[in-house]
């Protein structure tokens, strides 16, 4: 009995190509998504390249580049210096962090008080339902490569602290806050 056989065309079908993927932020505004830049900091990083995931996400910006398994999802940011999302939570899904380059601030706790520093290659298990995000500590634009694994990898997982939605709504309008929540995203986390 024979393994599965493949044609060169396929196997290039396989592939995800790094320097032809758009940031998940310049999908957006392609397509028309009102967000200011400070939204995608806030929420997910200005530079976030989505590299595998399920297809299946409720907003077309976020689609992968490559379909992966049901329940996993790889992304690289891209950070600036002492840039990263805000406090949030992951539902049912667990999240591991590599450092590709730079230094990273991992925080963790319902007001983050918990931190670790990563480096290059440095990396770390961020288990469901715990408080955590990521910084940018060094002093030049850095990347992080984040897996997602388990539960359902999309927008529906997320919830931010309160305080991320009332930066939203000072820097933007109630009314962006609330096109946010439209697609699912949560500002109740740790209340």
């Amino acid at each position: 009995m024979g393994t599965r056989q493949l044609q060169q065309q396929e196997l290039e079908g396989l592939v995800g190509r790094f320097n032809q993927q758009k940031t998940v932020r310049e999908r957006a505004q392609g397509m028309g998504v009102p967000f200011p830049d400070f939204v995608f900091d806030l929420l997910i990083s200005r530079d976030l390249y989505t590299l595998v995931g399920n297809t299946a996400e409720p907003a077309p910006y976020l689609k992968p580049a490559l379909q992966g398994p049901r329940g996993f999802s790889m992304v690289i940011s891209k950070v600036e210096p002492g840039e990263g999302p805000g406090l949030h939570t992951h539902k049912s899904t667990t999240e591991i962090f590599v450092v590709l380059d730079g230094k990273f601030s991992i925080q963790c706790g319902d007001k983050g008080e918990h931190a670790v520093v990563l480096e290059r290659f440095d990396s770390i298990v961020v288990p469901p339902d715990l408080m955590r995000r990521y910084q940018n500590v060094s002093d030049q634009t850095a990347h992080l490569l984040a897996i997602v694994t388990g539960g359902e990898d999309n927008l529906s997982e997320l919830d931010y602290v309160p305080g991320v939605g009332q930066q939203i709504e000072s820097k933007g309008s109630p009314q962006l806050r609330k096109a946010l929540e439209g697609i699912g995203v949560r500002f109740t986390a740790g209340t």
